[in-house]
């Protein structure tokens, strides 16, 4: 049952993701020595390992013309450009986690529904705010006509992805309520625009991918 299914997933696995807050909690520093000068740098390490590479714009040559260290990584081969709560990857290891769960746990015995819930809130949903974020992500499955018109436009052949990326921007016309561009960014900050617009795009995500398979076999969509 659900019920039993929610209850093996209730709890988060505690391996990577424990490690990687506690590591937070750490304060360390290294020291650096610039031999042009023997001046030592301290620079705090976030998190317990990283650097931020800004503090290196502090090394440089008194009365000199140079321009101070930067860091160059071709490729960000070694940098991080951000700390994500969402999600967890360690290649070496072959581990990756969303939310805390591990990525072979959701395909065993999750859905693709539980697990767009579990992006956007942060856990799996009960019994109950399952069924009601079923409920109200069914309602928006329909597509307006206009939009269907508009993927009536493309070629025979025309790439299912290209289609459902402009099939997307296309959306964003039809609610001008949901347009920060409009409305001003105060938007963001409402709640319940936040999670109708993520009821729209879920709900109408399949049916446009649907649309879009349909055009290309030259089928009628409905």
């Amino acid at each position: 049952s659900r019920d039993v299914l929610l209850a093996v997933m209730s709890a988060p696995v505690d391996d990577q993701s424990k490690r990687s807050e506690e590591d937070s909690s750490q304060t360390n520093e290294i020291t650096i020595v610039d031999h042009r000068t023997g001046k030592q740098y301290r620079m705090p390490l976030q998190h317990g390992r990283y650097l931020n590479s800004n503090d290196l714009s502090k090394i440089g040559v008194p009365g000199s013309t140079a321009e101070p260290i930067v860091m160059f990584d071709p490729g960000f081969m070694n940098t991080a450009i951000a700390r994500s709560a969402v999600s967890f990857i360690d290649g070496d290891e072959g581990v990756l986690l969303y939310r805390g769960y591990r990525i072979e746990d959701l395909v065993e015995h999750s859905n693709f529904l539980e697990c767009a819930f579990l992006l956007i809130y942060g856990e799996l949903p009960t019994k109950l705010q399952y069924e009601q974020w079923c409920t109200r992500i069914t309602r928006h499955t329909y597509l307006h006509e206009n939009l269907i018109q508009h993927l009536k436009t493309f070629r025979y052949d025309a790439h299912p992805m290209g289609m459902l990326i402009s099939s997307l921007s296309a959306l964003s016309t039809f609610y001008p309520e949901a347009n920060p561009a409009l409305k001003g960014t105060g938007i963001f900050k409402d709640h319940s625009v936040r999670n109708k617009q993520f009821f729209r795009i879920l709900g109408k995500i399949p049916t446009i991918a649907a649309a879009t398979f349909r055009h290309r076999i030259g089928r009628p969509y409905n």
